[in-house]
């Protein structure tokens, strides 16, 4: 009897396998389907313009909304109170933005790129709960890290969860058919670039709308030292932060306080402007009043005020593996409370260096070489003109931090990029290509 019964079980199990294969390689298109958007989305679909409201629902946003939504289906936690929440916010910031918005620009022939770019939310909403959750993911990435950084995350986000699907199936993991099917869809970079763009231009609406807290927000980081999350693997690094600012926030807007020992919090309260009531705790105990009405009676996120004369705000590091099409892994930081559109002013003399380095035509593998070179000039024009000593001093120091500090890299390359950001590039330029008198 038992040995029948283990037979009985091994058939299961193999029929259960071959159908879970058979599923994977269903090439089922998931663009098909479409869902209403949940009620507080719906002011949003009312003041979309229509070439982006037509890209939202049947575009290649759609399609990309509801391939995320479908491959990470199962990741995120529910968070019913939260999508409220952020959908609330979302018409709200909406409304007010397009309110602002000069009339004569509605009428004019760009017409059809004028408002609010919602695109991003509005190809979520119409696609899935699941999908919402990736757009949130979508504008904490564009709140904390630059485009590049950003869709290079996304990438290694989607390769990474594609391959774990791929490993489950072929061990025969039970697993629903759709997200079998999810691992077969494409998701080009090109899509990923368009996602992040379109929630950058919302975050930088919502930033505008929201001026008032989040510089309260702003202040707050100033007295901080954190990560967003510990690990700097990108899958697990990214996923697990993603689903931690999700549980957080949904028991904040709950109405139940939370203690937060990572940053994880702070950066769903930028991305997603809902502000919760903020109590510091430090040299100095701080209660921070947001008064936000989206957040119940209780919803207070308490933290631990860590000063840092050296580098304050919140932190994340990551090894990013799909940053370069060619090499090894790349590292990179970035805090939160910086603007990655700027070049910070303790970093202004790497890009500087970048600059001079690009008006040398320096190539990427003589860069190095280059900064030698450079170190060496400075040493020698130091000692033949004493009186610009000390600015030599420092370039000199700069040049070193270049080639010793991996993560002035960064500055140092956006430098050589664009060496016109020196207001007086063009007057540096103009005098070296002048013809000499003879």
């Amino acid at each position: 009897m038992s040995a029948s019964f283990g037979r009985l079980q091994a058939s299961v199990a193999t029929a259960t396998q071959e159908v879970t294969l058979a599923a994977a390689n269903i090439n089922f298109d998931f663009t098909l389907v479409k869902y209403e958007a949940p009620k507080e989305f719906q002011p949003l679909g009312e003041l979309l313009t229509w070439k982006r409201k037509h890209e939202a629902e049947n575009g290649r946003s759609h399609i990309t909304a509801r391939r995320l939504g479908a491959l990470f289906d199962g990741v995120c936690p529910n968070t019913p109170n939260l999508i409220k929440a952020y959908g609330t916010r979302v018409a709200e910031v909406s409304k007010q933005a397009v309110d602002n918005e000069p009339k004569e620009y509605r009428d004019s022939i760009f017409s059809a790129y004028t408002g609010v770019d919602g695109t991003s939310i509005w190809a979520a909403a119409t696609s899935s709960k699941t999908a919402i959750h990736v757009h949130m993911l979508a504008c904490m990435l564009a709140e904390f890290w630059g485009p590049n950084e950003a869709v290079s995350i996304w990438e290694e986000l989607v390769a990474e969860r594609r391959k774990d699907i791929t490993i489950r199936v072929e061990r025969g993991e039970y697993m629903h058919i759709a997200l079998a099917a999810a691992a077969q869809q494409d998701i080009l970079r090109q899509d990923l670039a368009v996602l992040d763009a379109s929630a950058r231009a919302w975050t930088q609406t919502a930033r505008a709308v929201m001026r008032v807290k989040y510089t309260q927000l702003k202040l707050i980081l100033k007295n901080l030292d954190t990560f967003v999350h510990e690990k700097t693997d990108v899958f697990s690094g990214v996923t697990e932060a993603w689903k931690l600012t999700l549980e957080t926030m949904e028991k904040l807007v709950s109405g139940i306080p939370q203690e937060a020992r990572l940053g994880a919090a702070l950066l769903g309260i930028s991305a997603w402007h809902i502000y919760p009531d903020i109590h510091v705790f430090g040299v100095r105990n701080v209660e921070v009043q947001m008064n936000d009405p989206l957040v119940q009676k209780g919803g207070i996120l308490s933290l631990g005020c860590s000063p840092s004369d050296s580098h304050p705000g919140v932190h994340w590091s990551l090894c990013l593996n799909h940053f370069k099409f060619y090499g090894s892994s790349v590292q990179r930081e970035q805090t939160l409370q910086e603007n990655h559109n700027m070049v910070p002013f303790r970093n202004f003399h790497h890009a500087v260096v970048g600059a001079i380095l690009s008006k040398w035509e320096t190539s990427t593998e003589d860069i190095s070489t280059g900064l030698q070179v450079f170190m060496s000039l400075c040493s020698l024009m130091s000692a033949e003109s004493p009186s610009i000593a000390a600015v030599l001093k420092t370039t000199k120091i700069a040049v070193q931090e270049c080639l010793d500090d991996p993560t002035t890299r960064t500055f140092l390359d956006y430098g050589r990029r664009k060496s016109q950001f020196l207001s007086l590039y063009g007057a540096v330029t103009e005098a070296t290509e002048a013809p000499v008198p003879e």
